[in-house]
């Protein structure tokens, strides 16, 4: 993605995909760009950067559905992504993947004895997944408590506003996966402690497999969701059903009481709404 500002004000948003932040739920997606849109930011989708020339101001030209087009504005920025730089590892006898470090549950190498943690290990490239391995590392050399990870329970947040918060599957790619699926959303509009405070926008919702009942993902957007997510990530833990998701006493009135209303939708158990 790319972002440019023309004299400080107006910002557009280019995306080379077809809608932004393609990982995400795509509601959730859908409710962020209508509220970057509502703020007056343009969002540009299927949007190629072709080049970017410095004279007396930037130049940015970019191709669109609508054909090529040039902005001249004061600041650029670039946010493309990482990549890793692993190379001359497997001449230690280190195997790397798509450019990742190999490694197994333990964070061992292929080379016994080595150790690789966080970005140089696989995405996600997130702070609290490469910390999470260290201690995985920590408690294997000093013989500790064993633990692994779950990829699916690694919680994905965006510090934006609103807030956006994800963990596991969406309902797109869980359907994908050939998974029976049920859905359970609730709106903040309809929590008390979202409306006394005026930040009543967004929603939470929880997909699960209607087979097992397994919690398969929670999708958020919405104020301090960032924090809400955590929830999710012992419930994910501990194997909680959305029965037992929505039957935890939450106190009121807190956002909290939303993740629940959202998980007692899967089952037509929801109270307020």
């Amino acid at each position: 993605a790319y972002l440019f500002s023309t004299f400080g004000v107006d910002v557009t948003i280019l995306e080379a995909m077809p809608g932004i932040l393609p990982d995400l739920d795509e509601e959730i997606a859908h409710l962020l760009r209508r509220r970057l849109e509502g703020m007056g930011i343009r969002v540009l989708t299927d949007s190629r950067l072709i080049s970017i020339e410095v004279v007396d101001r930037v130049k940015v030209v970019f191709d669109t559905k609508g054909g090529r087009r040039d902005v001249k504005t004061e600041a650029v920025l670039i946010a493309m992504g990482r990549v890793p730089t692993t190379e001359g590892l497997e001449e230690a006898g280190i195997q790397v993947e798509r450019g990742f470090v190999r490694v197994d549950g333990s964070m061992e190498t292929t080379l016994s004895g080595v150790y690789a943690i966080g970005d140089v290990a696989s995405p996600p490239l997130l702070a609290h997944k490469a910390m999470a391995e260290g201690l995985i590392v920590a408690e294997r050399l000093g013989r500790g408590r064993p633990f692994s990870i779950e990829r699916s329970s690694i919680p994905f947040c965006i510090y934006t506003e609103p807030q956006v918060a994800s963990m596991g599957l969406t309902e797109r790619r869980a359907r994908d996966e050939g998974r029976s699926v049920r859905v359970g959303s609730f709106p903040f509009r309809a929590n008390g402690k979202a409306l006394a405070t005026g930040e009543a926008e967004g929603l939470v919702k929880v997909v699960v497999d209607s087979r097992t009942d397994e919690v398969l993902g929670v999708h958020m957007i919405g104020p301090h969701v960032t924090e809400l997510i955590g929830e999710v990530s012992l419930a994910r833990l501990l194997g909680a059903t959305p029965f037992e998701l929505s039957r935890a006493l939450r106190p009121h009135p807190t956002l909290s009481e939303a993740l629940a209303e959202a998980a007692g939708e899967v089952f037509g158990g929801a109270i307020h709404i």
